[in-house]
């Protein structure tokens, strides 16, 4: 068996009768793409500047956490306050929950950890749906929210969740009364309506909604959502169900994806390995950026969206331009 390493990524001198581990998780095509965000951000840091010039993902391995933290923001004046009773009414959330999302408005960084059922997605959704929903309701305010991965589940999971939270009832009466257009959860991902696996959702040519149970070589087998008797059907009978739109990765679609980036309130998913094709067509940086699952990820992994992201500060709803 004879192989090398590459000198750019390793300076590991390799000797005759030592043992090595190669391990799979970090020998994959991304790899290069991974070392070249890191010597970019490398190359662009003087730790003889002020902290706060240098890359996000420097910042984020050389400060103490503490940096981060700042004292509470002054009291609202009262057509603020009125807003965030509102959200709070079509938005509600746990006591625990409430004082987490004040943390989050306060903190330029925050973790949310918990174990499964404890309202993670939930209190995410409901944290992007408040964001939004105040920009909107202040004329010229910016509001961009990204939100990345490691796997597209995680992200459609919960893309899917802010949609439905967007379409409940009192949200779209208020939506009217108020006369804004509420935001379309968008993700970068090219159309993979025909692709299925076990357990995904897909939407029958019937518009109702099906988990794929098994897959045949004459079909699929599929159960309805809500519980009911199994069927048979031929994939041109289905398609993946989503509650958001996807932006096509293809560069025939450019355009409309420029035009999408310059929406001044915008929520877009995308996994941390396309962020750099985000960043190609990108008009403006993210205010806000939320790491779904982010136990799963390393901090080279998050590097490559942080160049999406204005500055590590705390999420200013209605922020103006």
């Amino acid at each position: 068996l004879r192989f090398s390493l590459d000198p750019q990524l390793h300076s590991l001198p390799l000797g005759r009768g030592q043992e090595y581990v190669l391990s799979p998780r970090f020998i994959d095509p991304n790899s290069r793409t991974l070392a070249d965000r890191l010597q970019q951000d490398a190359r662009a840091t003087n730790l003889g500047d002020a902290p706060a010039t240098r890359p996000l993902s420097v910042r984020l391995m050389r400060e103490h956490p503490a940096t981060f933290r700042v004292t509470a923001p002054a009291p609202p004046d009262a057509a603020s306050a009125a807003f965030d009773e509102q959200l709070r009414s079509l938005f509600p959330l746990t006591p625990s929950q409430e004082e987490l999302f004040c943390l989050s408005r306060q903190n330029a960084v925050q973790c949310v950890n918990g174990p499964p059922g404890s309202g993670k997605t939930y209190f995410s959704a409901a944290l992007i749906c408040r964001l939004l929903v105040r920009a909107l309701l202040v004329p010229g305010a910016v509001q961009r929210v990204l939100v990345t991965a490691f796997t597209h589940a995680a992200i459609d999971n919960l893309l899917n969740k802010v949609a439905e939270l967007l379409g409940g009832r009192a949200v779209l009466a208020f939506a009217a009364e108020a006369a804004i257009e509420l935001p379309v959860p968008r993700k970068f991902q090219r159309d993979d309506s025909k692709e299925f696996t076990v357990g995904c959702e897909v939407q029958h040519t019937d518009a109702g909604r099906y988990y794929v149970e098994e897959i045949r070589e004459n079909g699929f087998l599929i159960r309805p959502v809500g519980g009911g008797g199994e069927q048979v059907v031929g994939a041109s009978e289905i398609r993946r169900w989503r509650a958001f739109s996807l932006l096509s990765t293809d560069k025939k679609q450019q355009q409309r994806l420029e035009d999408e980036l310059r929406r001044r309130v915008l929520l877009l998913g995308c996994t941390c390995y396309q962020t750099p094709k985000v960043r190609e067509s990108l008009a403006a940086k993210f205010d806000f950026l939320l790491v779904d699952e982010a136990s799963q990820m390393l901090l080279t992994h998050l590097s490559m969206s942080l160049p999406l992201l204005q500055d590590l500060r705390p999420p200013v709803p209605g922020r103006p331009p």
